[in-house]
């Protein structure tokens, strides 16, 4: 019988890094979802950063400063209090950093995904999410499990550009 040699070591597989900054805790809550269902062998290691309610502007200048030492960059904020300085909409553009827009905010989003009528403002948004919810709060991941099971997020990511942009940076091996 042969000994294997304990100095060779099995080689690594590289895994891509990626970055995404979320607005709030409500974006945080749903990256932390997302990238639970694509499990351990999702062919990218995510690493979500909390903007804690910022605007347009925060978020994308968080990500050009932390995104430096990622493979891919992106970034999730709202439509409502969207990036109005021209420097960090010009640099998250020359940096290749996905900006994932929720129009006018992450409800309307998470409505399109569930396949309800989007309202037009942030505030019938948010009463039109939270009577679906209840007493549900959007920042715990078991909410997300309840009413957004990866069944519906499969399904619906063809359909909201938004969420298979999100999904495709999370899963590169559903890419292949």
């Amino acid at each position: 019988m042969s000994r294997s040699n304990p100095f060779n070591q099995k080689t690594r597989q590289i895994q891509h890094t990626t970055l995404i900054v979320v607005e709030g805790d409500t974006e945080l809550a749903l990256v932390k979802y997302l990238r639970a269902l694509c499990g351990r062998n999702c062919g990218t290691r995510v690493s979500p950063e909390n903007a804690h309610g910022g605007s347009g502007d925060v978020v994308l200048e968080m990500a050009i400063k932390l995104g430096k030492d990622f493979d891919a960059r992106a970034c999730i904020y709202d439509m409502d209090r969207a990036p109005k300085l021209k420097k960090h909409i010009r640099k998250a553009k020359q940096l290749g950093i996905h900006e994932i827009k929720s129009t006018p905010c992450i409800e309307a989003l998470l409505l399109e995904i569930l396949g309800e009528k989007v309202p037009a403002s942030t505030d019938d948004c948010k009463r039109a999410m939270q009577r679906i919810l209840g007493e549900d709060s959007l920042t715990e991941i078991p909410t997300f499990e309840k009413y957004f099971p990866k069944e519906l997020i499969e399904r619906r990511k063809s359909e909201v550009p938004q969420l298979d942009v999100l999904m495709g940076l999370i899963n590169r091996n559903s890419k292949k």
